[in-house]
């Protein structure tokens, strides 16, 4: 899990700079805003962060949350079905010589 968290937060603060458009020459000791160079790079760029944040959410949070999920299905269910069986009322029985009658009450 923490290696994962590390080579994202590198890569997603290293890129940040050059998302925002801006250019930091090392050699001069200037950062530029809005230079040449960064409006070639920065849709990559922020593409790049946005896709390797998602990609971690997607495989840290999403992932092991659907492989759970079939097992949370099957003991809810489970404990639902126990409980209706529990409280399932007693069958009602009639007495052999009582009349038969149809929903409106007519003999049959």
């Amino acid at each position: 899990l923490r290696p994962v968290f590390l080579t994202v937060a590198t890569c997603v603060l290293g890129l940040i700079p050059m998302a925002l458009h801006l250019s930091i020459d090392l050699i001069n000791r200037e950062i530029i805003y809005g230079g040449t160079v960064t409006a070639f790079w920065v849709p990559l760029t922020r593409s790049i962060c946005f896709g390797l944040s998602f990609a971690t959410v997607l495989t840290l949070v999403v992932t092991p949350s659907m492989l759970a999920l079939p097992y949370r299905l099957q003991e809810l269910s489970g404990s639902l079905l126990a409980r209706v069986r529990r409280n399932k009322p007693l069958p009602v029985t009639l007495p052999v010589d009582a009349p038969v009658q149809d929903a409106r009450g007519v003999p049959l």
